[in-house]
This record gives C-alpha cells, sequence and structure tokens, in this order.
C-alpha cells in the first residue's frame, strides 16, 4: 500500500441503504489525482472486521497521509473530529452482525487520542474552500470511532498523518427509517472541496 494518501470512505450500514461517502471520495480523489496525487481509494464495509484488516495492511508499508470519511446526519456541516475513544459500544449491528458493548478496541492502548491537525488553522483552510465545517470533539462509539482510533494507535506512531472527518448526507440521501423533513445535507462540490482542503494540509504536512 504505497500511497501518498489513503483515503477511505465506508459503504451502507444500519438505518442508509446507501452512504454517500463513497461517491464525494471517490469524486476528490479523482480531483487529487489530476494534480498528480498518488490516492489509494478505499470504500469500506462498515464493519469491525474490515477496520482492523485495513489497519494491518496500512501498517506494512505506511501511507504518508491518511484521510478517512464517515456519514453522520447530526450536523450540515463538515464535523472534523478531534479525537477517538478505545471503546467499541455499537449501538446497532455492524454490516457483519457484530454489536460489541463497552469493550476496548486496542488492549493496553490509551483511553483517548487526538489528532494533531484537527484544530482551527484546519477548519479556517475548509471554510475558506466554501465548506461549512465545525470541530468535534465525539466520533461516537461505533465503526467510525473504531477505524479513527485504530489509524491513530496504528499508523501515527509508523510516521503516517491521520484524520477523520464526518461529512452529512448528499442531498436527497435518507435513511430507510426517517423522511426529509430533520434531515441535514450538503451539495456534492462542497464536500468535495472539504475533502481536497484536509487531504492538502495532511499532505503539507507530510512533506509532499
Amino acid at each position: 500500500m504505497s500511497a501518498d494518501l489513503l483515503l477511505l470512505a465506508f459503504g451502507p450500514f444500519g438505518p442508509w441503504a446507501e452512504n454517500s461517502t463513497g461517491e464525494v471520495s471517490a469524486a476528490a480523489a479523482s480531483r487529487l489525482r489530476e494534480r498528480g496525487v498518488v490516492v489509494d481509494h478505499r470504500v469500506l464495509p462498515t464493519s469491525l472486521d474490515a477496520v482492523r484488516s485495513l489497519v494491518t495492511q496500512a501498517r506494512v508499508v505506511p501511507p504518508r497521509a491518511i484521510l478517512a470519511c464517515g456519514l453522520s446526519a447530526k450536523s450540515p456541516s463538515v464535523q472534523i473530529e478531534r479525537s477517538a475513544r478505545n471503546l467499541a459500544d455499537f449501538g446497532i449491528p455492524d454490516v457483519a452482525g457484530l454489536q460489541p458493548s463497552g469493550e476496548l478496541l486496542v488492549e493496553g492502548a490509551p483511553e483517548k487520542l487526538h489528532g494533531p491537525l484537527a484544530d482551527e488553522s484546519l477548519l479556517r483552510r475548509v471554510r475558506a474552500a466554501g465548506a461549512p465545517a465545525v470541530l468535534s470533539n465525539d466520533a461516537g462509539t461505533y465503526i467510525c470511532n473504531a477505524l479513527y482510533f485504530s489509524l491513530l494507535d496504528g499508523l501515527v506512531p509508523l510516521g503516517s498523518v491521520v484524520l477523520f472527518m464526518h461529512l452529512p448526507p448528499l442531498p436527497g440521501l435518507l435513511p430507510v427509517t426517517r423522511d426529509e423533513q430533520g434531515v441535514p445535507s450538503l451539495p456534492m462540490g462542497k464536500q468535495v472541496a472539504a475533502v481536497v482542503a484536509v487531504a492538502d494540509v495532511l499532505l503539507s504536512d507530510s512533506g509532499q
């Protein structure tokens, strides 16, 4: 896995029969490749086993930068995650049927790890690219948090720069259990601009 940037997204899960992070990250990857960036783009199954397998693979030849994108309908803004917890406490099963409750993700690892680039400076860069964005202190306790913590624990010590961001659904994308009322969204162009802006910061910090 030799790349300037490992760009990750997730597939469907729970009430979301479609996960727009794959579409957004694919468009961002295309834009970055046009500028000569070597991008390894992957859409992971929303499962803990997929997270663990990905981290194991990435450790063989660590990429210089890793940007992971998850879906969240909590905000109409891009959420830049500041930290992840060493906790797997799934409110719903993952796509493989696994539903840990109150379990550690990594035995012997710290209770919480922080993304060093998730700060006001990065927030300003994303907003300058035209996307609404906020800093978030809670990546949840589901697969997104599991991926972020596992990357911070397993890849940062090997020299990779890591960050996780939650993206709103694309317009018109709805969970099967809810109607359109009250579900936030953000247009494709703004989401792609946000992903590219964050990738640029990560690549710059990693010496690209």
